[in-house]
């Protein structure tokens, strides 16, 4: 029991690590490839909108079915979309548009974690 209580909280502790390094790191990045704050704003919108109305959804899947499952399987979804997002950036191919729409789902699998 005791093995696997050192283990969630590890494990929570890297994403949440991560999850902060991300809120800080994009939004830099948006500033530095744009200059416009307006940009920035659109981000942190398009972060707070879903978040905000998947909350409830994300309760009651929380309540119907099993937390580990649902833990285990939106962090393996955010790990996915940081990938996508580094390979796009990689290839050059990383708009705002897809940078928008990837942090929107980051933010779905985000409450759907906690």
């Amino acid at each position: 029991m005791r093995n696997n209580l050192v283990l969630i909280l590890t494990s929570r502790l890297v994403s949440l690590t991560g999850a902060g390094i991300q809120a800080i790191a994009i939004p830099l990045f948006i500033l530095e490839e744009t200059g416009s704050a307006g940009l920035m704003g659109l981000f942190y919108a398009a972060s707070l909108i879903p978040s905000l109305a998947c909350t409830l959804p994300a309760g009651l899947a929380g309540d119907r079915y099993n937390r580990k499952h649902i833990v285990m399987l939106m962090d393996v979804l955010a790990a996915g979309m940081l990938l996508v997002m580094l390979g796009l950036h990689w290839a050059s191919l990383l708009g705002m548009f897809a940078l928008f729409v990837l942090q929107a789902f980051t933010s779905v699998v985000d409450v759907f974690y906690g």
